[in-house]
């Protein structure tokens, strides 16, 4: 892939939740100087989410992911937690978070990969997760 063409792609599965399984979006490209927003649908209505965003889909603190959230069957942490930011659900499911990518050159073909986490009560733990998504940095 060219690097300097921006892209958003999702990867992996979430599990389910009160509603559905929650489902990862985004709105605009993950373009240099620009801004795009990672989108939440299917969560349980009126809650609170988390945004993982980070650098890696593989490792994260030294620890390998997937990372298995124990409590919650088949639930499992596909994006490097690094920054986390949490946002309340609508009351039809949905969340946003937008993020400003800067005016730098050097980020040209950077990968942030993104993951929501829901509080939800259908499991032990009280949480479900959506699936993933990889931004790649272009123009």
């Amino acid at each position: 892939r060219d690097p300097a063409n921006a892209a958003f792609e999702t990867y992996g599965q979430g599990c389910a939740g009160s509603l559905a399984t929650p489902q990862l979006g985004n709105n605009g490209l993950p373009q240099i100087g620009s801004s795009y927003d990672v989108t939440l649908a299917m969560a349980a209505a009126s809650s609170v989410a988390a945004i993982f965003s980070g650098l890696s889909d593989s490792i994260y603190q030294g620890t390998p992911l997937p990372i298995a959230l124990p409590g919650a069957p088949g639930c499992n942490v596909l994006a490097a937690p690094a920054v986390t930011i949490g946002k309340l659900i609508s009351a039809t499911g949905t969340a946003s978070w937008t993020l400003a990518v800067p005016n730098t050159a050097i980020l040209m073909g950077t990968e942030v990969f993104h993951q929501w986490a829901v509080l939800d009560a259908v499991n032990a733990l009280g949480i479900v997760v959506s699936d993933a998504g990889k931004a790649t940095l272009g123009i």
